[in-house]
């Protein structure tokens, strides 16, 4: 029996995980849907989303009250007073504001900074290869995927490795804090991990004014801001930014790209004959899982998309996720295609001027790990008793929990 619209409910849990018959509905027949009862639209064909991040001045990306809760529990409010107020920099700031923001760290991030770290990347990636068992089981997710990211995201900020796990789970409460599925008990240890979180990097802010290094939180410290040095909690919040964007993405689309290529052992039979078309490769696993899958703008002013009209106060959800599978742009969009030729007008890594910051970095990781793991792993499979893939929930984010794999290297 066919399901129709009223059927699904987006915050289901069941439909987070795997939302991509809901989207291909809503692009058939409600393209931009008002959710029952709110004033909050799905929007989910590929030229509307993009519409909608073109129109930053009318669809604000200031969101941070939305993102953490409106109403937030008063134990939560009485951690987080105990730190530093989270204030809006980048993802969460409206031009002109944002581009001031951006200007500061995109240097640290620009494409020939990064291929210069391409020689590193290898050495982590080949390390961790190295730890990995010969053959037999292995807890694949955190022993590569989350490493990998969390490495080179800790040596450009220019912390230690030896707080590696801090930074994880540090990034895990902040994706938490807005995936709009935290408990209670959630919520308290997310505004826990954030408060830890301040301190950690607050001292650290001090310790590079009087020490200062070739890393962002250097770059941070010695920047200004309209004539203004930045302060603490401007720092914190784009650090914070930099650390999850540089992690969540990237652990994520390791961990489907395993999985995909478990499920079409012809994709990898070619890309071990074709490795030139690894790149492609990951083009096509970004666009098809889209991690980061959606983001809230809201409603300036009273408007109108294909349409539809949308009132001021309104709230916008764009699903990048389903425009990446808009089978108007992407033919046959539910299979990896290695001949696909428009695969680069995904937008896995957003649209518009708030565009992942990272881009370049989770790329050039990307292609570093996949190319090594196709030349050093002979074959994987899920564990026996791992056969059910468990995602994250959030509605902001999807992405594995865990991928447990029976592995031979070669």
């Amino acid at each position: 029996m066919n399901k129709q619209l009223e059927d699904f409910n987006f915050f289901d849990p069941e439909v987070v995980k795997h939302p991509f018959e809901f989207y291909e509905k809503l692009r058939d027949e409600a393209p931009i849907y008002q959710i029952p009862g709110t004033e909050m639209y799905l929007v989910t064909r590929y030229e509307d989303v993009k519409a909608i991040a073109r129109k930053h001045k009318i669809f604000s990306s200031e969101i941070n009250a939305l993102m953490q809760g409106m109403e937030p529990d008063p134990e939560v409010v009485a951690i987080m007073e105990k730190g530093y107020p989270t204030v809006a920099t980048m993802l969460t700031k409206d031009a002109p504001g944002h581009n001031r923001y951006r200007a500061i760290v995109n240097p640290a991030f620009a494409e020939g900074r990064i291929k210069k770290m391409t020689e590193k990347m290898a050495e982590i990636v080949n390390e961790l290869m190295d730890k990995l068992p010969q053959s037999g089981y292995v807890d694949f997710f955190h022993e590569f995927c989350v490493h990998l990211p969390v490495w080179v995201i800790a040596d450009a900020l220019g912390v230690p490795r030896s707080d590696l796990d801090k930074f994880k789970y540090w990034s895990d409460c902040a994706v938490s804090a807005i995936s709009g599925m935290a408990s209670k008990e959630d919520s308290i240890r997310n505004a826990e991990s954030q408060l830890e979180y301040q301190l950690y990097f607050a001292d650290m802010i001090e310790h590079r004014r009087e020490n200062p290094g070739d890393d962002v939180v250097s770059i941070l410290v010695n920047s200004e801001v309209e004539e203004e040095p930045l302060d603490v909690a401007e720092m914190l919040s784009m650090i914070q930014q930099i650390l999850v964007a540089g992690n969540e993405t990237t652990t994520a689309t390791l961990a489907a790209g395993m999985v995909h290529l478990i499920q079409r052992p012809d994709v990898l039979e070619r890309l071990r004959k074709e490795p030139d078309l690894i790149p492609i490769f990951v083009e096509e696993l970004l666009r098809l899982e889209t991690p980061s899958a959606g983001m809230w703008r809201f409603v300036l002013e009273d408007t109108e998309i294909n349409g539809v009209k949308m009132a001021k106060g309104a709230t916008a959800m764009i699903r990048w996720a389903s425009g990446n599978r808009d089978e108007k742009i992407f033919e046959d969009a539910e299979n990896i295609d290695l001949d696909r030729t428009n695969t680069d007008k995904h937008m896995a890594f957003g649209y518009g001027i708030h565009a992942c910051l990272g881009v370049h970095l989770s790329r050039q990781e990307l292609n570093v790990a996949f190319g090594i793991i196709i030349k050093r792993m002979k074959s994987w499979k899920l564990a026996e008793d791992h056969q059910e893939l468990v995602y994250v929930p959030s509605v902001l984010l999807r992405g594995l929990g865990e991928l447990h794999l029976e592995i031979e290297m070669a």
